[in-house]
């Protein structure tokens, strides 16, 4: 899903919001202000929640009896739980729990070091995995994200991944695993467009595939399984963006401008228009 969702028009937005005489249209009473802020707050890109919510403090009249910090930190929350933010302490696991850690092993020996994954300053990433009972069956929860923020050059992203693998009580080599993916970017140089995607991935029985030693060799599989689905992802992405300029961007040009006359993309004739102004 492609959508416009840029700070321009939120500019603009707030400016007839709030800086009408009176300072706020008198049919919008504090409630309607503080659920116009809060759906501006949970539509925020990647890294740009604080700035949104600064910008709103900046134009919003009395701030302090409005957009207050218990107020901010719950829209925070929300936000956060919508985006399948992972806690400040992701990086550590369950220690107490052997399958969790030999899950973690597995998951960061497939992809790569976590932490060592990029030299960049911009890329932030995280992995967690947490285990517990239910009706007697144990379950972990792996999760990873990885932001890609740099917004002095206008750029925003952050991936995140949530899966489950739920282990079979007759047989302690196979587990059901499924998940979700979140892909969320926001480019706004020259232009503002934000891409938003969600994935589903349908439960899948998982076996171990050796017999030496089961949960090892199931913790690896789980693995091997997150990243053959986290690989689709990136080949349909790569697919989509390769077809974006033949595809959906030429059905949205037009064939002829309004002028009616085609544009010429040569730059020879429009240095000679400007050499020509120029000697005028």
């Amino acid at each position: 899903m492609i959508r416009r969702i840029d700070r321009t028009a939120l500019t603009i937005f707030v400016f007839l919001f709030c800086f009408t005489r009176p300072p706020f249209p008198l049919f919008l009473v504090s409630q309607d202000q503080l659920r116009i802020a809060k759906h501006l707050l949970l539509s925020s890109p990647p890294g740009q929640f604080d700035l949104i919510l600064e910008d709103l403090r900046n134009v919003i009249i009395s701030p302090s009896s409005l957009l207050t910090a218990e107020w901010a930190r719950n829209v925070r929350n929300e936000y956060m739980e919508r985006n399948n933010y992972l806690p400040k302490d992701a990086t550590q696991t369950d220690s107490s729990n052997r399958f969790c850690n030999m899950l973690k092993d597995a998951i960061l020996h497939s992809n790569g070091d976590i932490s060592s994954a990029s030299t960049s300053t911009t890329i932030t990433s995280a992995c967690s995995v947490t285990c517990s009972d239910l009706n007697d069956r144990e379950f972990a929860i792996v999760g990873s994200r990885e932001n890609n923020n740099n917004l002095k050059n206008c750029y925003s992203g952050s991936w995140t991944g949530r899966y489950r693998a739920i282990r079979s009580t007759d047989d302690g080599c196979k587990c059901t695993l499924d998940g979700t993916a979140h892909i969320k970017a926001h480019v706004f140089e020259h232009g503002n467009i934000q891409i938003e995607s969600k994935y589903d991935f349908a439960p899948k029985l998982i076996h171990a595939q050796s017999s030496t030693d089961d949960e090892a060799s199931l913790c690896q599989c789980i693995a091997n399984q997150i990243r053959e689905w986290e690989e689709e992802i990136l080949h349909s992405l790569r697919e989509m963006y390769s077809k974006t300029g033949d595809s959906m961007l030429k059905s949205m040009r037009r064939v002829m401008p309004v002028t009616r006359t085609r544009m010429e993309w040569s730059l020879q004739p429009h240095r000679m228009v400007q050499n020509l102004k120029q000697d005028k």
